[in-house]
């Protein structure tokens, strides 16, 4: 294991960690309004997920070194 995906895969976890409490923090100020609560839910629910995928798209590139650098 390349030191990469630890470094990656502890800041993706961080990430996700501090992500839900801003969410939570955010969505418990939102008014009391079903439209409003699901359109956050939606956005919020997806919106995590581009930032993950730049950190693990940089903890692959140690994957091609393994090849290389047996």
């Amino acid at each position: 294991m390349r030191w990469r995906t630890v470094v990656g895969s502890i800041a993706i976890l961080l990430w996700m960690f501090i992500y839900c409490l801003l969410a939570w923090w955010l969505g418990s100020k939102l008014p009391n309004n079903m439209a409003i609560m699901s359109i956050y839910a939606l956005v919020t629910g997806i919106a995590w997920i581009f930032p993950a995928l730049k950190i693990y798209k940089w903890t692959r590139k140690d994957a091609g070194s393994e090849l290389r650098n047996p």
